[in-house]
């Protein structure tokens, strides 16, 4: 893949805010994604915890998606707790892309053994693109989302 065409992650700052909370995803896909201002606002409120991680998806000086991890120590595990990426930027890539990128930090930054990822069923396109990462369905949560989980240790 050329070198323009790759997203980088880069945490979310004052150059990054405005562009990553205009970010929308197409009107079918809203029901499957929460908006990136209430994403960043549980970011706020979940701050003190020090295991949030919001990041803008960078294309250029583009900012072309959002992502947002959790470690959580006490289940083992990297959650992706959001990610997305705006309609005028689907289906180049960008997705999986981010995931590898997320996959790459947690690899990085921590030393819990799985990744998880959770889709709320219904919505095909991630389930597919998670399934072709290699992510595997293991349960329900408690919000009827569908969890999945890859091994990175």
């Amino acid at each position: 893949m050329s070198r323009q065409h790759t997203i980088t992650l880069q945490e979310i700052n004052e150059e990054n805010f405005k562009a990553v909370i205009n970010l929308e995803v197409a009107n079918s896909q809203k029901q499957y994604v929460s908006s990136n201002v209430k994403s960043l606002a549980e970011c706020y409120i979940y701050r003190n915890n020090g295991d949030v991680f919001p990041f803008a998806l960078v294309l250029g000086k583009d900012v072309v998606g959002f992502a947002l991890l959790d470690v959580d120590d006490e289940d083992g595990d990297v959650q992706i707790w959001r990610i997305m990426i705006g309609e005028q930027h689907q289906n180049k890539g960008y997705g999986r892309q981010a995931l590898h990128l997320l996959h790459q930090w947690a690899i990085n930054h921590t030393n819990l053994e799985y990744l998880s990822i959770d889709y709320i069923p219904g919505n095909e396109q991630a389930k597919y693109l998670y399934e072709s990462y290699g992510f595997k369905e293991t349960k329900i949560n408690e919000h009827g989302e569908v969890v999945m989980m890859l091994k990175i240790r």
